[in-house]
C-alpha cells in the first residue's frame, strides 16, 4: 500500500496525509485496495501505536464504532485517536497514552469543530516489526 505522509499522534497536523506526491509503497498482510499506510508521530496512543509505527488506513464513510482508533480530519488537520461515541450519539476523541502530558483524556470538539473520520485502523506495524490489527 502506498505510505502517504505522517499522523500526528499529539496534536492534529495541518496537512491531509492523502495529499503527498513522494509516495513509497510497504506491505500489509491485510491491504485492500484504496487502503493507505500513515507513520505514527508523537506519543498521544503510544499505548496502542508507539512513534514511528507504520499503519494501515482503511477509508471510512461509516458510522464510527465507539472506542475504534481512527484517523480523524478537523478542516486541514488531521489526527490519530480513538473515537468515543455517546449513546446520545455525541462523538469526542479520546488519546491512549503513557506519556503525563496527554495520558488516557477526553478531547472534546470546540463549537468551530468539523471532524471527519477519514479512516479506520485496521493493521499497524511497530518500529520492531511487530504489530497487529
Amino acid at each position: 500500500v502506498p505510505l502517504l505522509d505522517n499522523i500526528s499522534a499529539g496534536a492534529f497536523l495541518s496537512d491531509d496525509p492523502s495529499q503527498s506526491t513522494d509516495i513509497p509503497m510497504v506491505p500489509f498482510a491485510t491491504a485492500r485496495p484504496g487502503d493507505f499506510a500513515l507513520r505514527v508521530s508523537g506519543n498521544s496512543m503510544n499505548l496502542i501505536y508507539p512513534d514511528g509505527a507504520l499503519v494501515l488506513v482503511r477509508p471510512y464513510s461509516s458510522a464510527p464504532v465507539s472506542g475504534r482508533p481512527y484517523v480523524v480530519r478537523n478542516g486541514h488537520e488531521v489526527t490519530l485517536k480513538r473515537v468515543i461515541v455517546e449513546p446520545d450519539g455525541y462523538h469526542y476523541l479520546m488519546s491512549c497514552s503513557s506519556d503525563p502530558e496527554f495520558g488516557e483524556r477526553p478531547i472534546h470538539p470546540r463549537p468551530t469543530d468539523r471532524w471527519t473520520v477519514i479512516g479506520e485502523i485496521v493493521e499497524y506495524r511497530s518500529v520492531w516489526g511487530v504489530g497487529g490489527g
